[in-house]
């Protein structure tokens, strides 16, 4: 009797080449194993492979086959501890090997499972379509997730266990909507890397799926929007200034200030947190505004500089017990600077910088619902709300609707303090305002031709 094993059986739009490249991190190793032999079934042509993780994974051993099918390769994944790896592979490796078989595109499709190129041709994008009943075409939705690297459920791991797309497709759907959400590049079953993607090329991985929804007989033409949250909703902002045939757009703490503004904010927020004094928050708004500034003129020395001046400061407040936990204080500021810099410089947090959604929101000219939360320490809701509506007011006068939702934080649960340390620790669920606001507002802004 094993002890554990696990057992993973998936098909991913790469080749193994590709493939390979993305689960060397997670095995820790540097190069792809050698094949240790072929295997073919009835419905597939296998390449075994068998190794060892590499130390900072742990004591564990690895059998994987796989076999490319066109755009995708299969993937069969046995693992086990290294004295129980003989017999994993005879009880499970080889069975499954033997009986998998890929899923005919008819049956995806009925599961709901969808397939689409990307905004570049290494990117193909996964994702899912949640449809009400009856034949159609429906009104639709495509859901758009914000920062960092998110599934089709917008979810945030280990962070928070809540899923917030996974419930507003299920309520859209019941409201009569087709929802399209994905996985980002690079993300679950979508291929591309998403650690170099920028602001620009999610949009345009955002477009695609549009487009990919245009393309279905079941979707009504006139009647297809846009749910961005959070950086989502940048992404949705310019589509819909750009792309006439966009109907609606919805933004779940939309930005409406620039790229810098939102992020000096998160950062007072954070230093408000800890109880800073009034010179302290000051300071911290001052010191990111002048870090953010160097970043963007690409001048590498005076953001080092600042970031230098900032965590030594920041050692030489704390009191001598914190100190001796933080360490040597010249140790302590490099290592900051060392992880901090390579952030900053990355092509995603520049391009964010360099964003501006308001000017978007001035050319956008179809209904827009502004959903925020009273609590959200990430897009802060009064800022925001008043930027959302003087932009569109000194624009193309879109019809506006805002509804701040006093207790909800940034993924729109009901808070205390609205800091994302606590999002682990609240309700899987939206708080019991957000979803009835959304539906009503669909009901009255986007029910104007019968389905």
């Amino acid at each position: 009797e094993m002890d554990r094993a696990i057992v993973v059986l998936r098909s991913v739009p790469q080749d193994p080449q590709a493939l390979w490249q993305t689960l060397l991190p997670q095995f820790d190793l540097a190069a792809p194993p050698e094949p240790v032999g072929t295997r073919t079934t009835a419905a597939l042509d296998w390449t075994l492979y068998r190794f060892d993780s590499g130390p900072a994974i742990g004591e564990l051993s690895f059998d994987v086959a796989l076999a490319p099918a066109g755009d995708e390769t299969y993937i069969v994944l046995v693992q086990s501890a290294t004295e129980e790896r003989d017999a994993a592979y005879e009880a499970l490796f080889l069975p499954a090997v033997e009986a998998f078989a890929p899923v005919e595109s008819a049956e995806l499709e009925a599961a709901g499972m969808v397939t689409f190129p990307g905004a570049s041709d290494e990117v193909r994008l996964a994702g899912s379509i949640d449809l009400p009943a009856g034949d159609g075409p429906h009104p639709a939705m495509v859901l758009l997730s914000g920062i960092g690297p998110q599934d089709r459920d917008a979810g945030y791991g280990q962070v928070a266990p809540i899923k917030p797309f996974e419930l507003i497709a299920s309520a859209l759907a019941d409201a009569g909507f087709a929802v399209l959400r994905y996985d980002d590049r690079g993300v679950g079953a979508s291929s591309g890397d998403h650690s170099t993607a920028t602001v620009p090329d999610f949009t345009a991985d955002a477009r695609a799926a549009l487009d990919y929804l245009r393309s279905r007989v079941d979707i009504d033409l006139d009647r297809i929007g846009l749910l961005g949250h959070g950086e989502g909703a940048i992404y949705a902002a310019e589509i819909a200034a750009t792309d006439p045939d966009v109907a609606f757009v919805v933004g779940l703490a939309p930005p409406a200030v620039t790229g810098v503004e939102l992020l000096v904010d998160q950062n007072v927020n954070a230093s408000r947190a800890l109880d800073d004094s009034a010179a302290g928050i000051e300071r911290v708004r001052d010191q990111s505004r002048r870090l953010y500034a160097a970043v963007l003129d690409d001048d590498l020395a005076l953001a080092e500089s600042l970031t230098a001046e900032f965590y030594g400061s920041l050692w030489d407040e704390v009191d001598p017990e914190r100190r001796a936990a933080l360490g040597d204080r010249m140790n302590f500021v490099g290592s900051q600077v060392a992880a901090q810099i390579p952030i900053f410089f990355s092509p995603w947090y520049r391009s964010f910088l360099a964003s501006d959604p308001a000017a978007d929101w001035a050319r956008v000219q179809v209904p827009v619902l502004g959903l925020f939360g009273g609590k959200d320490t990430q897009v802060p809701a009064a800022r925001n709300e008043l930027a959302l509506r003087s932009a569109i007011a000194a624009g193309e006068g879109a019809p506006l609707t805002t509804v701040n939702i006093d207790d909800a934080n940034h993924l729109f649960q009901a808070a205390d303090t609205g800091l994302v340390a606590e999002y682990h620790s609240l309700a899987d669920e939206f708080t019991p305002e957000l979803l009835p606001a959304l539906v009503d507002w669909i009901d009255a802004e986007v029910r104007q031709t019968p389905d």
